[in-house]
């Protein structure tokens, strides 16, 4: 399986992007026409758009990363009019300005072809809207993710309980093993709210989060209780993974995925996009790029491994090749069952159902084999751009979602 390598013409590339931001003003404006006043909202941000263009850019050039990047790179006064203009230009935010080294000219000049979160989560809810298979809805809760993948024989974690508004609702108190458990809400995005329930004795485990002690059932139970309540969301207690052993250095031990981004084309034909490796680091439980995690690219015939970078990183131009809290090699380390990811995220890919083009699966590498985590609709695009600096805008991403859009009633 090749990695989608297929490069956009600079021209052609500004034209999709030029249609594709068409798409989006369509889209936006249709979203604002349905909150009271939000229209003459947004004419009144247009209107003011230079004010606070200039606002953020200022801003932004006194953060400590703007003088590391002026050491050896534009100045400070350089670095605001690029920024100023980038936002009114492209509407980019400052942090794809130094996510993506836009200050550097060759970037700078492929700035058109950067997509942003917003526009991402906007577009595609726009064909989740005229979907009538609600095939996003059904990656966007892990409960309805877990039936759908048992329906479908895919690997998954399963679920040991379930707790929602205070009550258990599905699953059991009894039998649960004797291990390491894991708790997250069923539809936050990002790892918000997860836990690790490190086991320190039979029967007590001791969270991630919070200063007390260890817990028997009945107390995990009830944090759990509470944490539903407190976030009005369902969560999930399951068994936690352990790392694959030709991978497990490469982490805190805490469990690392990969981010393996599929693209299924409007005639029906799925392809493997891109690939990531997150490692978490430090005290984190979780491998959220945007949570300081570190993502290597990972080459998606091979399974290699890049070099490996945070989002602070990437906006300094520095990579690491080994892991910082184990001093393990990163880069040229293959992943091991790569064979079986790819298959496995395609066959998912093919059974949403739907207007689901773009799907990021997480999936880890265990010793029995890679499971299935969750599906991301949209992944996000800064792990899509970031660690290869290639806007979206320059691959057949923003081109494959487009053809689903031109197609809609």
């Amino acid at each position: 399986m090749q990695d989608t390598r297929d490069t956009v013409s600079t021209p052609a590339a500004k034209a999709i992007m030029r249609k594709w931001r068409q798409y989006y003003r369509r889209a936006e404006w249709a979203h604002l026409g349905a909150q009271p006043g939000g229209r003459q909202r947004q004419l009144r941000r247009v209107l003011g758009r230079p004010i606070r263009a200039a606002l953020l850019a200022y801003e932004h050039t006194r953060d400590p990363l703007a003088a590391h990047v002026a050491r050896r790179g534009p100045s400070r006064p350089r670095q605001f009019l690029h920024l100023w203009w980038l936002r009114m230009r492209h509407g980019l935010e400052p942090f794809a300005y130094y996510r993506l080294r836009l200050y550097e000219p060759e970037m700078r000049r492929r700035a058109h072809g950067v997509v942003r979160e917003h526009e991402m989560g906007r577009i595609m809810r726009r064909l989740s809207a005229a979907d009538p298979l609600r095939g996003r809805s059904l990656l966007s809760d892990k409960m309805r993710t877990l039936a759908w993948c048992a329906e479908h024989g895919l690997p998954t974690a399963g679920a040991l309980v379930t707790v929602q508004d205070g009550e258990v609702v599905n699953g059991s108190a009894d039998g649960w093993p004797d291990t390491d458990l894991f708790s997250k809400l069923t539809r936050a995005y990002g790892g918000t709210g997860a836990r690790r329930w490190t086991r320190v004795a039979s029967g007590q485990w001791l969270a991630s989060e919070g200063d007390g002690g260890p817990v028997d059932r009945d107390g995990l139970l009830a944090a759990l209780r509470q944490q539903s309540c407190e976030t009005g969301q369902p969560v999930l207690l399951q068994r936690a993974l352990e790392n694959h052993p030709d991978v497990a250095a490469l982490t805190n031990g805490a469990l690392a995925t990969v981010r393996v981004v599929t693209l299924r084309a409007l005639s029906g034909a799925i392809s493997l996009f891109s690939a990531t490796y997150r490692m978490p680091t430090g005290g984190a439980v979780i491998d959220a790029f945007s949570h300081g995690g570190m993502a290597a690219p990972v080459d998606t015939e091979t399974g290699q491994l890049g070099p490996a970078g945070t989002l602070r990183m990437a906006a300094t131009g520095v990579a690491a090749d080994t892991h910082p809290d184990t001093g393990a090699r990163i880069t040229g380390v293959r992943l091991p069952d790569w064979d079986a990811v790819v298959a496995l995220v395609l066959r998912a890919h093919a059974v949403v159902p739907g207007l689901v083009p773009l799907i990021g699966w997480d999936v880890a590498l265990t010793a029995d084999g890679p499971v299935l985590i969750e599906g991301n609709v949209p992944p996000s695009s800064a792990l899509m751009q970031v660690p290869r600096r290639r806007p979206l805008g320059e691959t057949p991403v923003v081109a494959t979602i487009l053809e689903y859009l031109d197609a809609l009633p």
